[in-house]
């Protein structure tokens, strides 16, 4: 009864089912209640999987924001301005090293950043992430390239504000005014989803379709259309399982690849039998 209400509430929306049956599940192990009987569990199972059945609801996963965008954006920055220029560099940061929001707003001071002698590669040294929850923590490396990028935009902030010389401070401060930070607090979630939103409504892209989490699928989307090896892909995003896969949402090059695929099935011949190429042999 439970569970039905809840879905009646969500507008017949199931998605939030399993953490609920969990939460109660671990919730009266904790306090020592008696838990659902063998017989009860399978009914609740079941009853679960008939209200999904019937959940037609879309996946609200947010749109990637891939290389072309971060370059449409780029054009409209005037990266003289520290609050401008901060932002797009927070944007390839995501994008480039492929981060959480989490991560991106986890309070990185400028002794986590790792400089090449030569400036043209850094690294972020994190402590602390969702799935690094123990031990030494963890890098993300970075390189330059020829178009903007997340090393040639940390140089140009490196040097914009003097962190050369500046104490140890935030490496994404707070905004505080249209002049002024405060750097003893890194940006906030909330006004890291709010700057995305805004980049993306300023190249015409509905602003509730994207959040910090389209910089993280947005560079994982662009690795997989680049044929990029799947277990690199999984190495730079840190996943430990499959997972990576949610993060491939390019419908048109799924059709692309599948269409190309089938080029080597010839049409049947005047006499009625299929030609198939198998690596351009026909068989």
């Amino acid at each position: 009864m439970f569970f039905a209400q809840h879905v009646m509430r969500n507008a017949d929306s199931c998605r939030s089912l399993g953490v609920y049956s969990t939460a109660l599940r671990q919730e009266c192990a904790l306090l020592d209640h008696p838990w659902l009987s063998p017989g009860e569990q399978i009914r609740v199972e079941r009853l679960v999987k008939a209200l999904q059945r019937e959940d037609l609801h879309p996946l609200q996963r947010k749109l990637p924001l891939k290389e072309h965008h971060l370059q449409r954006f780029s054009a409209l920055v005037d990266r003289r301005d520290p609050h401008q220029l901060l932002t797009l560099l927070l944007h390839y940061v995501g994008h480039d090293g492929l981060l959480r929001t989490g991560e991106l707003t986890s309070g990185l001071l400028t002794t986590d950043v790792l400089w090449a002698p030569d400036r043209s590669a850094l690294s972020f040294r994190f402590t602390r992430s969702k799935t690094c929850l123990t031990g030494p923590g963890f890098l993300v490396q970075f390189r330059d390239r020829p178009t903007p990028n997340a090393v040639s935009l940390m140089r140009e902030w490196w040097d914009l504000m003097g962190l050369h010389h500046s104490r140890t401070v935030c490496l994404f401060p707070r905004r505080l005014s249209v002049s002024r930070f405060d750097w003893s607090q890194s940006i906030s979630y909330d006004s890291l989803v709010t700057r995305v939103k805004s980049a993306a409504q300023s190249i015409g892209l509905p602003a509730e379709d994207y959040s910090g989490h389209s910089l993280r699928a947005g560079g994982a989307t662009d690795l997989f259309v680049a044929r990029v090896p799947y277990y690199i892909i999984q190495r730079m995003g840190r996943w430990a399982s499959d997972a990576a896969l949610v993060y491939y949402r390019h419908e048109e090059n799924v059709i692309r690849a599948v269409s190309t695929a089938f080029r080597y099935v010839a049409k049947p011949t005047r006499g009625g039998t299929s030609v198939y190429r198998e690596g351009g042999v026909v068989v």
